[in-house]
């Protein structure tokens, strides 16, 4: 393993996987990516546990109180930026891109802080009231079929949140868009994708009740790989249908902007960039539509 845990490894890439090589079923390129990767998971998660300090500690501040609703949910705003850095360190490994651990981490935490900060309140809230309304509605029903309706839609509600947030962090790295706009996007991808959304938030859900379940025997795996797995999975599985329904239609709109453009190659493949997409101002991105920032 070179350097420690990726952070010191100046080694050159290798020579990576032949195009002309037979594609594996996605299910078997996911292990394949994800062993080659492992280190550099180990590293991202590290780095975001680092950035999570002031969450983690506001955590167990709430612990004494014996609110375990407080504990596991009022922290989670402060976790946004941190998740903007993980999230774009393992996108790009996702894609098989050249990571630069810590100064992608950096970079993408210090650029995208304002909106996965606002992001982060939003989902806080969003994620404390539904595990509330389960909650209690779940206490209520010997009260009658109305709370098992209640019940049902309230856990409707957040099948669909979490499929909506696969896609808002992945957003928030890559293009440039209100938050409006990323939540718009999101519900559009959550229904768009649903059958992949739906092994996504199933996977990860097995591993988060696993951890949970198993907890504190689990930290072996939760320190250093929990939430860069769960990032590789959502990832991996969610930036198909962004690239699907917004990236590709973008450049199709606007070949000028692929990265290594002349006019005398429209037709053929470009490679994504790292760059964020900046829409014209009043402009749209095609299908998957949303305003542009300023």
């Amino acid at each position: 393993m070179a350097g420690f845990f990726g952070f010191f490894d100046f080694t050159k890439e290798g020579p990576g996987i032949s195009k002309d090589a037979p594609q594996k079923k996605r299910f078997f390129q996911f292990f394949d990516l994800y062993f080659r990767k492992l280190s550099k998971l180990i590293s991202a998660n590290l780095l975001f546990l680092l950035f999570c300090l002031p969450a983690i500690f506001l955590a167990f501040f709430f612990l004494p109180s014996g609110s375990i609703l407080l504990f596991l949910t009022v922290p989670l705003f402060l976790v946004g930026p941190p998740m903007a850095g993980l999230t774009y360190v393992v996108r790009n490994l996702s894609r098989e891109q050249p990571v630069f651990m810590f100064s992608d981490f950096w970079d993408a935490f210090k650029s995208n802080f304002k909106q996965a900060f606002v992001y982060g309140v939003l989902f806080s809230f969003i994620f404390t009231l539904l595990v509330f309304a389960v909650i209690s509605y779940i206490g209520m029903l010997h009260h009658g079929i109305l709370y098992y309706a209640l019940l049902g839609l309230t856990l409707a509600a957040a099948l669909l949140f979490s499929f909506m947030n696969c896609y808002a962090y992945l957003q928030i790295v890559t293009v440039n868009l209100t938050m409006r706009g990323i939540i718009g996007n999101s519900f559009r991808l959550a229904v768009l994708g649903f059958k992949t959304n739906f092994l996504t938030v199933l996977f990860c859900g097995i591993l988060v009740f696993l951890m949970l379940w198993f907890f504190p025997y689990t930290l072996l795996f939760l320190i250093p790989l929990g939430f860069s797995t769960i990032s590789m999975i959502t990832c991996f599985n969610s930036y198909q249908y962004m690239e699907k329904y917004i990236i590709d239609p973008y450049y199709a709109a606007h070949p000028e902007e692929r990265p290594g453009y002349r006019p005398e190659e429209d037709e053929e493949e470009a490679v994504f960039s790292d760059k964020q997409l900046i829409p014209e101002d009043d402009e749209e991105i095609p299908q998957i539509t949303g305003p542009s920032n300023p």
